[in-house]
């Protein structure tokens, strides 16, 4: 058998974050998880080894163009910095080619902006937050999440790291597996191929502490304290969450 071939869908431009390596606000590893290429960010939370050896990953770039169908088993859509709600013609187009893909059966993990696109493709609702986001908190799993295939393997309540200022307020009849204490339907099942996840199980605690600084001030401008912020995410041990790109990448093979 082959490499498993994954795509991670990128909505941002390739190496948008390397003006930081000359800005002193951050610190060398705070730099060096900002710069990690998109492959390396979501191979280096593979510690099993025979799965980290038997992956292809592969970066498309979706500002750029719009994928061609059928090319990989699977596709992992990571984090962005755009607003579902704002509804640009790329959106729209890539939402209809995900949405075929997902009825072929091929298997996809959604984060964040993602999860919410998707949700918003299938007329649920997507508002925005009272305030951001922007700092680790725990996910409980419900009923259908302690049954799921993925999510029976992790804890019933388990620490992941959020960023994010809209939400899925409402998914109607599709089986949502978890929540928190700020908004429902932080993990949504859409057949048994498909996650959807609101939190990000691919963030390092460093690629975040660099974030906050990195939005300094629009924290600012939203009355958020950074300190703060900082303080929480630098008592966090690990990302318990990111056991769930194992799970996924394991459950198709």
């Amino acid at each position: 058998m082959g490499k498993l071939r994954i795509w991670i869908l990128s909505s941002v431009k390739p190496r948008c974050f390397e003006s930081v390596l000359n800005d002193n606000r951050f610190n060398d590893v705070e730099k060096y998880y900002a710069t990690l290429s998109e492959q390396e960010v979501w191979r280096k939370n593979l510690k099993i080894k025979t799965l980290r050896e038997n992956i292809e990953f592969k970066v498309f770039y979706t500002l750029e163009q719009l994928p061609k169908k059928w090319e990989f088993d699977g596709y992992i859509l990571w984090w962005s910095p755009h607003m579902v709600t704002s509804k640009e013609e790329w959106m729209i187009k890539l939402q209809k080619f995900i949405y075929d893909e997902i009825n072929s059966w091929k298997s996809v993990l959604w984060v964040c902006f993602w999860h919410q696109i998707m949700s918003n493709a299938f007329w649920w609702k997507v508002e925005y937050l009272d305030k951001r986001e922007l700092w680790t908190r725990e996910v409980y799993l419900n009923k259908d999440g302690l049954k799921d295939e993925i999510f029976s393997q992790m804890r019933s309540h388990f620490k992941s790291i959020w960023s994010h200022k809209q939400y899925v307020s409402n998914a109607w009849e599709w089986v949502a597996l978890g929540d928190n204490s700020v908004s429902p339907n932080q993990i949504i099942r859409y057949w048994d191929n498909s996650y959807w996840v609101q939190f990000h199980p691919e963030f390092s605690r460093e690629f975040a502490t660099f974030l906050v600084k990195f939005l300094s001030s629009d924290l600012k401008k939203e009355n958020l304290n950074e300190d703060k912020i900082l303080k929480k995410l630098n008592n966090l041990s690990q990302n318990e969450s990111s056991k769930i790109i194992e799970l996924f990448l394991e459950s198709f093979r």
